[in-house]
């Protein structure tokens, strides 16, 4: 016989909020731990689809058919609780065989003897119809089976809890989810001990499944949907929080999602950057914005006195964490002051390679590559060019009467006269011994003569101190030597250049001579 009434509701109930659990999101239904947590809704529904006919029918028969017809989703549903926190916290979307199979072995047990329980009473010791007003009920007095499948669903249950729980508390930006996964199974034991105890207000109905019911939508809203699953905090603790670089993951919005400890370390050095300060729009303008919007890579960052490197990665739209930059910061302060002095040197090492140790103008070898530029050029572009080939007069008799050493001083005295004499586009060089030159762009022939004269009267009033006379001076001679149609190439100015040279010194010294075409 058929009877409608109240007590049926909660049943109902918790098929309905089953069945809507069981509509999980395609993207949330590929990450771990979500196949459990449908296995953990399809117990719930057989649970109470079974419930459900038992509170229809007046039949004892038909009630205990549907009270052993629930008893696979009452007994597995502790062990879906379980596989779900495993595989959360392993990455894994099912349990392995082995693992599964040991599980279950209570709960067969439990399903075996609810379907001979009449051979023995081990589950059931009486059953019987209790009417009441508008409702005929079952009532029932457990077996001594019945402590034990209780007691394994409770540690099952506890234990699951205990593991995510720890998992969870592993970083505060999982609070909300911590809750909700204490909370959830606290719904459920509360419920069902209300059932088990002589304060239920309904003790013909078992409310726990409906309790189950509930607890699966704490889980959906504060677990799936803020997408917690896409983020194992396993992961989080035993690799990400003991990486030395600091890992930030930011939403579209450009709000702070989570950090490891070393990115809290580093940020909390600049105020600007304190967890819950960054405002999502400073996010999305500030020097990061080229990452989260995908226009660039990776950025250099300065946070307080030391620069990071940072690297950003879109999580894909179809994989977990989708919505989602996880950005890496590398200190690379260490590094950047290194390639700093390594820079240095080698900006040494290449002036001391085209630089006289003496006097500090060029030497040879850089004013000969200098000057073959400047004539390629000249060539391209017919622009003037001149050369100024000087030799000190005399300058053996200071180093044999004075010593090398103010030799040595009349030749750095030289050389700081010349290059205060040229312009910034100039080339001085020492060629060697007491021979200088000087290259010229853009010179005409005049202005080479006169630069010339310049300097040939400036040397011949430079001194320097000795210590056997007060003072010492010399004078120097000077070649002259332009670009023309005959000097086609650098060689070939050099070498008039010389020629003036000589015919300066043939001329008594102290001199300045151009080569004439």
């Amino acid at each position: 016989m058929l009877q409608l009434t109240l007590w049926s509701l909660p049943s109902l109930a918790a098929i309905l909020i089953s069945l809507y659990a069981l509509r999980l999101p395609e993207r949330v239904s590929r990450v771990p731990g979500s196949a459990a947590l449908g296995a953990v809704a399809w117990c719930v529904l057989i649970w109470s689809a079974g419930q459900l006919v038992g509170t229809l029918s007046t039949s004892l028969a038909v009630k205990m058919l549907a009270s052993k017809l629930q008893y696979p989703g009452i007994a597995l549903l502790p062990v879906a609780w379980m596989a779900f926190a495993i595989t959360y916290i392993r990455r894994r979307q099912r349990l392995r065989p082995l693992t599964l199979t040991l599980l279950c072995i209570v709960p067969a047990i439990t399903v075996s003897l609810a379907w001979t329980n009449d051979w023995h009473g081990l589950l059931w010791a009486d059953v019987r119809l209790n009417a009441l007003p508008g409702f005929v009920a079952l009532a029932i007095d457990y077996g001594p089976w019945f402590t034990v499948s209780a007691g394994y669903a409770y540690l099952l249950v506890a234990a699951a809890t205990l593991i995510l729980a720890f998992e969870l508390s592993a970083s505060p930006q999982h609070r909300r989810a911590l809750v909700a996964v204490i909370v959830a199974p606290a719904i459920v034991v509360a419920l069902n001990l209300l059932h088990l105890t002589r304060w239920n207000p309904f003790p013909y109905i078992d409310p726990t499944p409906l309790g189950f019911a509930l607890g699966m939508i704490v889980i959906a809203r504060n677990v799936l949907r803020s997408g917690l699953l896409q983020l194992s905090p396993v992961l989080h603790r035993q690799v990400v929080e003991q990486l030395a670089d600091g890992v930030i993951i930011v939403d579209d919005d450009g709000h702070l999602v989570d950090l490891n400890p070393a990115a809290r370390k580093l940020l909390s050095t600049d105020p600007t950057w304190a967890t819950g300060s960054r405002s999502g729009r400073a996010l999305r303008e500030g020097p990061l914005r080229g990452l989260l919007t995908g226009e660039a890579d990776s950025v250099e960052l300065a946070i307080g006195e030391r620069t990071y490197h940072v690297r950003g990665t879109r999580l894909e739209p179809e994989a977990p964490g989708a919505g989602q930059t996880v950005l890496v910061l590398r200190d690379i302060t260490e590094r950047l002051e290194a390639e700093g002095a390594l820079r240095q040197v080698k900006q040494e090492m290449e002036r001391l390679a085209h630089t006289d140790a003496l006097t500090g103008l060029h030497n040879r070898r850089y004013f000969l590559r200098r000057m073959n530029e400047e004539s390629e050029r000249v060539k391209r572009h017919g622009h003037a060019l001149s050369v100024l080939l000087l030799d000190l007069d005399h300058f053996k008799e200071i180093n044999d009467t004075h010593g090398h050493d103010a030799g040595d001083r009349m030749l750095e005295q030289i050389a700081r006269v010349i290059e205060a004499s040229k312009r910034d586009s100039d080339v001085a060089a020492r060629l060697g011994g007491e021979e200088f030159a000087l290259l010229l762009p853009e010179t005409s022939v005049d202005g080479a003569l006169r630069l010339a004269e310049r300097l040939r009267v400036l040397i011949a009033d430079t001194t320097i101190s000795t210590v056997a006379a007060a003072s010492v001076g010399l004078t120097t001679s000077i070649g002259v030597a332009t670009v023309s149609p005959s000097t086609p190439s650098a060689a070939a100015l050099l070498q008039r250049a010389d020629r003036a040279l000589y015919e300066a010194k043939r001329a008594g010294r102290n001199a300045v001579h151009c080569a004439r075409d």
